[in-house]
């Protein structure tokens, strides 16, 4: 029995294995109490905190256990979806068998979804290179998302993801439980999960013991097997604490546990298939318009992100998950967990955006459901990604680890800053994108050296102000642009004013003098004028008289670990450079002798001084040759920014290569 005089303004779920199982159960709890409350008339803000060796679900006003005991007056909710599908599995049949009735249940019906998810599909196939009106675009993607164009479920992913993981029997069985009880007994389990998790440590106790009479009226076992879809160290193996035989089998958990981490798994997570849009041995013509079936696609690796909350409501999760989910695609491996990262963050941005411009129309000091947000780390740490290797006929995880979020956006505290970092976003999404693009329509390849790059990136994500990885990146990215434009393929190059925010931003070093030095931006020009702008001009009319620089980014990057090297290395290339640039002035004159037309002259490149010379030695004796080669580097193979760019000015043909239907079998 509950006490009548007690109430729950503050719930705590210990962190018992550190990994996404505790995250996706603290999630589930928040969305059972918030179910809870709009179910009994007390709608309110419940708010999932991570609070170090916990995490706590905070009411906006406390929940008294008189309200709770008006819930065996209702009709019992549903958590979550009974996952239904043509064939019914196991778990449905046998419901069906000893009569249940499912008429008031919630229901997913997965084939239905597939097929309206391959409908969607086909159709943004046939857009691909096609310019949609704005009103159709999402985050500047000019692909019709597919909850948009097909009617798909934002719950698709991770019901898809228990199908594949060939858990959609065992998921139901822990659904049917909950949906067995009555209201008087539901009230009761849900009292003994808020005492439960009324204190740290969490009294596992209160719910063991409130299960056991339970599970002999109802007939079922009050455990269940913690599946390592929502348990990703929790697989089979030998798992008793102290050694004591070789048996081998999963481990158990108390259901309504399990069932709260599958509602969490729904809200937070999101769950991708790591592969091509067209898979081996499938032919084109297996599917109506040339494009492979649901049925072709055979089990795959896949990756799970389960976002990490700091401080935010639930229901705002809720919508930017979903919304996140409509703008990943499938892709290769570390790509993906990029990708995951910047667009969640654009995801977020953009909610908060579309918040702030919502609240200014009714008050001119809008204050958005996400508060301040000088960093997205206070919304969110990042995502904890679990990798799964397909054996074939099951599915094993690999590796765990953890993805952080941008760190070094310019904080979003007005609309005018949101719409700067989303800029920012933009870009570097474009970047990411064209690593490893071949040509439209073909899937973007992840070779050794676009392997390199993108693990630079990512532990550049996942450093939070550390800006080495970045340097990292820029230095083999540069070289890498002036390959894959021989090559004829698309490769973003940064802008200046995007690299400045990102090195103002680090908090170990400060950039800024470097970078506002004259000297420093002279020499960066020239790098410049040395390769990725003779590369451009000399597919335009009138081609280039100036070499090409192919390799100068290795040379420099190569000579950069001892300073006396680099610049005799440096110094030799602006000796080369100035050469070059005496002979084009000479080879002009001679050609306009007399009144020469200014027109002629336009060709001429930029020059350095020996005041910019200068002006970077002391720098590189202040600082290693290799923070400022890195630099150089980072700033000569950039562009600036033309006149009326905006981020809107995106090429889809990246996108349109990730926009395969293969994110689900």
């Amino acid at each position: 029995m509950i006490d009548a005089d007690r109430q729950w303004n503050v719930l705590y779920v210990d962190k018992k294995t550190n990994s996404s199982a505790d995250t996706v159960l603290a999630g589930g709890l928040a969305i059972m109490i918030d179910k809870l409350c709009s179910h009994l008339g007390w709608p309110q803000s419940v708010v999932l905190h991570d609070a170090g060796p916990h995490y706590a679900i905070e009411l906006s006003k406390p929940l008294p256990a008189t309200r709770l005991g008006q819930l065996a007056e209702y009709v019992p909710f549903s958590l979550i979806s009974l996952l239904v599908k043509d064939k019914p599995d196991k778990a449905v049949v046998r419901a069906l068998a000893h009569g249940q009735n499912l008429d008031g249940i919630g229901k997913f019906y997965l084939d239905d979804q597939r097929r309206q998810r391959d409908v969607a599909y086909q159709r943004r196939q046939s857009l691909k290179g096609m310019r949609l009106p704005s009103e159709a675009m999402h985050n500047d993607d000019r692909l019709i998302t597919v909850s948009q164009d097909g009617g798909v479920s934002p719950e698709f992913a991770p019901y898809s993801a228990f199908s594949a993981f060939k858990v959609d029997s065992s998921v139901n069985d822990i659904i049917l439980c909950w949906a067995k009880l009555s209201a008087k007994d539901l009230t009761e389990l849900i009292g003994a999960l808020l005492s439960m998790f009324s204190c740290t440590p969490n009294e596992e106790h209160v719910l063991d013991g409130a299960l056991k009479p339970l599970a002999k009226q109802y007939g079922w076992k009050k455990e269940a097997t913690q599946l390592q879809i929502i348990n990703p160290i929790a697989g089979k193996g030998a798992n008793v604490v102290k050694s004591n035989g070789v048996s081998i089998g999963s481990l158990d958990g108390l259901w309504p546990l399990e069932l709260l981490k599958l509602a969490g798994y729904i809200a937070l997570s999101a769950p991708m298939v790591v592969q091509d849009a067209k898979p081996e041995g499938v032919k084109a013509s297996s599917a109506k318009g040339g494009e492979p079936a649901s049925s072709d696609y055979k089990a795959k690796d896949r990756k799970t992100y389960v976002l990490r909350p700091s401080v935010v409501e639930i229901k705002v999760v809720q919508e930017v998950m979903s919304l996140f989910r409509e703008t990943l695609r499938s892709t290769t491996a570390v790509r993906l967990d990029v990708l995951a990262s910047l667009l969640f963050t654009q995801t977020l941005l953009t909610f908060h955006k579309e918040r702030l411009l919502a609240e200014k129309e009714f008050n001119d000091d809008p204050d958005d459901a996400l508060g301040n947000l000088d960093d997205v780390a206070k919304v969110a740490q990042g995502f904890d990604m679990t990798f799964s290797k397909s054996l074939g006929n099951a599915v094993a995880t690999m590796n765990i680890a953890t993805i952080g979020l941008p760190a070094w956006l310019p904080p979003a505290t007005s609309i005018e800053e949101t719409n700067r970092a989303l800029t920012l976003l933009a870009e570097h999404i474009k970047v990411v994108r064209s690593i490893g693009n071949r040509s439209p329509s073909k899937q973007p390849e992840e070779g050794a050296e676009e392997h390199v790059l993108l693990n630079h990136y990512r532990d550049f994500l996942s450093g939070r102000g550390d800006i080495a990885p970045f340097l990292r990146f820029t230095t083999a990215y540069g070289p890498y642009i002036l390959a894959q434009r021989y090559r004829k393929r698309r490769a973003h190059a940064f802008t200046e004013d995007s690299l400045t925010e990102v090195f103002m931003a680090t908090k170990e070093l400060d950039l800024k003098k470097i970078i506002e030095t004259p000297g420093f931006r002279s020499i960066a020009d020239c790098i410049r004028a040395a390769t990725i702008t003779p590369q451009y001009t000399k597919s335009t009319a009138g081609g280039t008289p100036y070499e090409i620089r192919y390799g100068l980014g290795q040379e420099l990057a190569r000579a950069s670990k001892d300073d006396a090297e680099f610049v005799q290395a440096l110094g030799t290339f602006l000796q080369s450079y100035g050469a070059e640039n005496a002979r084009q002035l000479e080879i002009l004159k001679r050609r306009y002798s007399g009144d020469s037309p200014a027109e002629g002259f336009k060709r001429l490149r930029h020059s350095f001084s020996d005041g910019d010379l200068d002006e970077l030695i002391p720098l590189i004796q202040q600082h290693h040759s290799g923070l400022i080669c890195s630099l150089l580097l980072a700033y000569g193979y950039a562009r600036r920014k033309r006149p009326g760019e905006t981020a809107a000015q995106d090429d889809a043909d990246e996108i349109d290569a990730e926009a395969g239907a293969d994110d689900e079998e």
